[in-house]
């Protein structure tokens, strides 16, 4: 068992950006605690347990219970889908998603979400096996080669390294163990800041055909007070696919993108209603995502009128939307993010998604 270091509590005085993101990580750990207890408590449906009804109370524990506000919205991913989705009730707009998917037994389950505190954010992501079969263990063994393989690597993130040194270290991972997985090609992790969800500094952890604008920003110094996002995600090994698992967005109709975040471009929008919506979004939502309910709330517009404005900021590029990923092998894939912050003393864990 890796040993990995705890940050220490949060001060209730004037913070500092450092206590910001260890309060961040904290209310990151109880949000994503209380939607594995959302999911686990409901396990007596027998025909299973709704995700939209859980990624809507998470997001609502956030913002009424914690008085946080949402760094990336709650969003429940199983089996093959790798992250994304989301789950939303409307059907008058192509980019919503219209999904009645539930959590059967023996899906395995990522649960992942983001918490902002002041301006800085942390990420969590944590993977288990919901109501497993002792007859079918795979998945777990596959969830457990995921975390150790998530906490060897944070070990590697020491102050003085370079991003390149954390990426070879991915290379032989899983070839020295003699284990039957791999990494996701084309995972990155990235480098958090105030304001932002993510900078271009990044950890690609196994690059892809489609990687190579990423590879001039692999070689970042690691510096103390740095706060990263470790994010791992594995498969079972395919011996005929050299090139490795990979993942490709979703052409599921249940699994129609409706999380966003601004783009940061600037476009001029012809309907007057899209320019209110927007800038009502960005006033409330700054750098972070949000999910297509959010935009509806934040515009105070009539839904259909709000729908369509959204419709305008995608096709306009003023959007980031966050597709839904898929396996392409369409095996069970495991994930764990988990937010560090590197010190002298080695890397911290500000989010722990390894013991919820």
């Amino acid at each position: 068992m890796v040993q990995l270091q705890q940050p220490p509590k949060h001060n209730n005085h004037q913070s500092t950006v450092k206590e910001d993101f260890i309060k961040a990580g904290q209310l990151a750990n109880q949000a994503c605690a209380h939607a594995k207890e959302l999911l686990l408590g409901a396990s007596d449906n027998q025909s299973g347990v709704s995700m939209s009804r859980v990624c809507e109370r998470v997001n609502t524990y956030i913002t009424d219970t914690l008085h946080a506000r949402i760094a990336f919205p709650c969003s429940i991913s199983i089996n093959e889908i790798l992250c994304h989705s989301g789950y939303e009730d409307d059907s008058d707009c192509n980019i919503d998603n219209v999904d009645n998917t539930t959590v059967k037994p023996n899906d395995l389950v990522k649960i992942e979400l983001g918490v902002l505190w002041n301006a800085s954010p942390a990420l969590i992501t944590t993977s288990f096996v919901f109501e497993p079969r002792v007859d079918q263990p795979t998945k777990q063994q596959l969830i457990d080669a995921t975390k150790q393989a998530c906490q060897h690597l944070i070990t590697q993130c020491q102050v003085s390294r370079v991003s390149s040194d954390i990426s070879d270290t991915a290379k032989s991972y899983f070839t020295s163990k003699s284990e039957p997985y791999s990494f996701i090609t084309g995972m990155m992790s990235h480098r958090l800041s105030p304001g932002v969800l993510s900078t271009d500094d990044v950890i690609l952890l196994k690059a892809g055909p489609g990687d190579a604008s990423q590879l001039a920003n692999k070689h970042v110094p690691l510096e103390d007070g740095q706060v990263w996002a470790i994010d791992v995600g594995c498969v079972e090994h395919d011996p005929s696919d050299p090139s490795g698992p990979s993942c490709s967005v979703s052409t599921s109709p249940n699994h129609k993108t409706c999380i966003f975040a601004k783009s940061g471009k600037t476009v001029p929008l012809k309907l007057q209603a899209s320019r209110l919506a927007y800038s009502k979004t960005v006033n409330k939502h700054g750098n972070f995502a949000f999910t297509r309910d959010q935009f509806v709330h934040a515009s105070g517009l009539p839904v259909a009128k709000a729908k369509a404005a959204l419709c305008e900021c995608i096709a306009k590029a003023l959007l980031v939307p966050y597709d839904v990923m898929q396996v392409q092998s369409t095996k069970p894939c495991a994930r764990f993010l988990c937010t560090i912050m590197l010190t002298g003393d080695g890397p911290v864990m500000l989010t722990n998604p390894f013991d919820l």
